[in-house]
């Protein structure tokens, strides 16, 4: 490319020929592969070395300056590269002393020694760079820097997924660690919570011993696990007119067959009955009279009084053992101290344990605790000198969900079954 000026400047609306604007003319040449150069067009010179006419246009630009060595300069000036600014360790420590001001979370399941900590799961990136830029409005921080600062000085700090159905008491214990400004009440605050963890993590052992032994081969127990899902509400809108709208609230009761691994979900809606002790039996009742191939049966489930430790649920357990379909039916309550409502003189909403045995009808076995040294107590379920091996039909059960006081009792209804729809 040469540059050189215009011999003979074409005639336009001007006297004189200085006041022309094109002072100069550019020569395109390329080798031929000799020694000489020979002169082509424009588009042939950008077809040959693979430029642009913009890349052309800058060339020419440079040329006519007079500058004979070329830099290619993109992203190298000052506005082009905002997002490499090089910040000063002033304000990569405001950085993090910014992220070392928000409190830190342990794992709650977790006893092990683990450099792993956690932020609230009401925080995220986006939340932390807004709090930054409230509390210094003029830092020149941008977000993209804070991020990388959060990943390379703390890449063991995460965010804690959100909780849903806590446990009170850990939750209070928590709470007594966080706030305690007596060392004393943090240390019993700290040893409550990893006894409660360490309680938990002996009930999950069991649970997995129970189901290890449930899928060895010629093995005469079926282990249940069973849990009720949150209430759904249907249909799900965003417009605020359902704001002030009933929905229609579904239930759906999950039980885990964790000897063939297969789920039952029973899912109904409060247009077919409500949720009670009498329903969560009915499900139970479907699930043992038709997917249980076994005599024994063990049942987890949680503490939830309501549900499950209700009256209905014991009669079936007894129905069950009295009518000789099973010879034992254990169930196992996690030991949450959330939903503590007394539903029986026995006061089962306390145990840990009950079981029901065809080795002895007439009474239940139960205990407060998973430990094998504790023994079972005994209580008398059926009145003396009454024969009841030969039951003629399903038991019918008082439902007094939604009872208040001063309303007509309901009269009893029977034991209702509802269809449960299989999900592997």
């Amino acid at each position: 490319m040469q540059v050189a000026e215009i011999s003979r400047p074409r005639h336009g609306k001007y006297a004189d020929p200085s006041e022309s604007r094109r002072k100069i003319t550019v020569y395109y040449t390329v080798p031929n592969g000799i020694v000489q150069h020979v002169q082509v067009c424009s588009n042939t010179f950008k077809n040959i070395f693979g430029l642009s006419a913009r890349r052309l246009q800058t060339l020419q630009h440079l040329k006519k300056k007079g500058k004979l060595v070329y830099e290619d300069r993109r992203g190298k000036l000052p506005e082009c590269n905002a997002h490499k600014k090089k910040y000063s360790d002033d304000e990569r420590n405001l950085v993090r002393c910014h992220i070392l001001s928000f409190p830190r979370e342990v794992s709650h399941y977790s006893r092990k020694k683990s450099r792993k900590e956690y932020l609230s799961p009401d925080l995220n990136r986006s939340g932390l760079y807004t709090a930054f830029k409230k509390q210094y409005p003029l830092s020149n921080v941008t977000r993209a820097y804070y991020v990388s600062v959060l990943k390379e000085d703390f890449p063991k700090l995460k965010f804690a997924r959100p909780r849903t159905d806590t446990c009170n008491k850990c939750g209070k214990l928590n709470a007594s660690v966080s706030i305690s400004v007596s060392p004393e009440e943090k240390r019993i605050a700290e040893t409550q919570l990893q006894l409660r963890i360490l309680k938990s993590d002996e009930a999950q052992d069991i649970m997995r011993e129970d189901t290890i032994r449930s899928q060895m081969p010629g093995g005469n127990v079926t282990v249940f696990a069973m849990d009720l899902q949150q209430v759904l509400f249907v249909p799900i809108l965003t417009h605020s007119r359902m704001f002030y709208s009933r929905q229609l609230s579904c239930y759906n009761l999950c039980i885990h067959d964790s000897t063939n691994n297969e789920s039952y979900m029973n899912m109904w809606h409060e247009g077919i009955t409500g949720l009670g002790g009498n329903e969560v039996a009915s499900c139970l009742f479907k699930i043992m009279t038709t997917k249980v191939t076994t005599r024994r049966v063990i049942l987890w489930t949680d503490n939830c009084a309501d549900q499950n430790k209700s009256r209905m649920n014991l009669i079936v357990l007894i129905y069950f053992v009295a009518k000789n379909v099973l010879d034992e039916i254990t169930i196992i309550f996690f030991s949450i101290a959330d939903g503590y409502i007394s539903t029986a003189k026995l006061g089962i909403s306390k145990f840990s344990q009950i079981r029901a045995s065809r080795s002895n009808r007439n009474e239940i076995s139960h205990k407060e605790d998973f430990s094998d040294l504790v023994p079972f107590s005994t209580h008398k379920v059926f009145k003396k000198n009454k024969n009841h091996s030969s039951p003629t039909q399903i038991p019918t059960f008082a439902h007094k969900e939604g009872h208040k006081c001063g309303e007509e009792e309901r009269p009893a209804q029977p034991l209702r079954l509802l269809e449960g729809a299989k999900t592997s």
